[in-house]
């Protein structure tokens, strides 16, 4: 086996051990969607492009590695000299980390002398970069990073060669489909601080505290839920049945996707929804909001409330 899939393994049962696995009846239900990735998505459609075009993209690729992988490491030193008693699974993680960016360097010096690269998406949406015929196998250092890392890497590739067709990836690919209403903050004396869109999504805060990270907060969610309406529209398409009061977030599988139950099977859709993951989401309200924005109308639901101030 070649020593990159070696090292992407090696660093992928690292990062299940770091954060945990996600118990076994959570997965009782079917997958009935899943989200794609947005990296294979591209991969895909870069099929009918120049070889030139195709090098770049995989330039992008080990360069966007090399720069989570830079971050990461960085970040973890900073850990391991902070606590005193220097944790040995975190002084591993840290030397594992500093081999695989040395080979992520050299593939990426590689890349500039190459005479053909070939990009393949595997199971599970893992990437294979064919440099001259040797296999390097991509792994991204945080699973729940991966749908940013690549929605960016994915944007900056069609701002440079004008991509055609669907790129379900871009910024405000969601809003798209229904129309991208205003958000603004609805202030009161004797309320508190509430971010409201037209569509009647509503974040409320406990004060008037770090206004613009909070609507940023709102924000993300938004968009999340955007795409998980997305998700679900899909879903029940395809013939599912959605108990909208019955929908709740599991834990993130190994790729980094969240999970979503759909109904009392515990069926579920996977999807990249980290802010989703990080907010208390009141799910109560946010299920009456996607069963109105999954048919393209709107609800007034507060997906977010505001929690007492110690």
């Amino acid at each position: 086996m070649p020593r990159s899939k070696i090292a992407a393994f090696l660093l992928a049962a690292l990062l299940l051990v770091a954060a945990g696995h996600a118990r076994a009846d959570e997965q009782a239900g079917r997958r009935v969607y899943a989200e794609p990735s947005p990296l294979a998505s591209l991969i895909d459609q870069s099929r009918g492009m120049s070889a030139a075009v195709r090098l770049d993209l995989a330039a992008m690729l080990v360069d966007t590695l090399v720069a989570a992988y830079e971050d990461e490491l960085e970040h973890a030193l900073r850990e391991a000299a902070r606590r005193a008693d220097g944790e040995r699974a975190l002084a591993n993680w840290s030397g594992a980390l500093a081999r695989y960016l040395d080979e992520l360097r050299g593939w990426q010096a590689t890349l500039y002398v190459a005479s053909e690269v070939e990009l393949h998406v595997e199971r599970h949406d893992q990437v294979l970069v064919l440099i001259d015929g040797r296999p390097f196998w991509t792994a991204w250092p945080r699973a729940g990073a991966r749908s940013r890392l690549e929605r960016s890497l994915a944007e900056e590739f069609c701002r440079r060669h004008a991509c055609e067709g669907e790129t379900p990836w871009a910024a405000g690919s969601t809003t798209e489909v229904w129309g991208a209403p205003a958000g603004a903050w609805v202030l009161s004396q004797f309320s508190p601080p509430v971010w409201a869109r037209a569509d009647g999504l509503r974040c409320e805060f406990p004060d008037y505290a770090q206004l613009g990270e909070r609507e940023r907060d709102c924000q993300a969610v938004a968009e999340d839920l955007e795409s998980l309406a997305l998700a679900l529209r899909a879903a029940q398409r395809a013939g599912e049945r959605i108990d909208w009061t019955r929908l709740r977030l599991l834990a993130a599988a190994a790729d980094g996707q969240q999970r979503v139950v759909i109904n009392t099977r515990g069926d579920y859709v996977a999807a990249y929804l980290p802010a989703l993951a990080s907010q208390p989401v009141d799910w109560q309200e946010a299920g009456r909001w996607l069963a109105a924005r999954v048919e393209g109308e709107s609800a007034p639901a507060t997906v977010l409330r505001a929690a007492p101030s110690r």
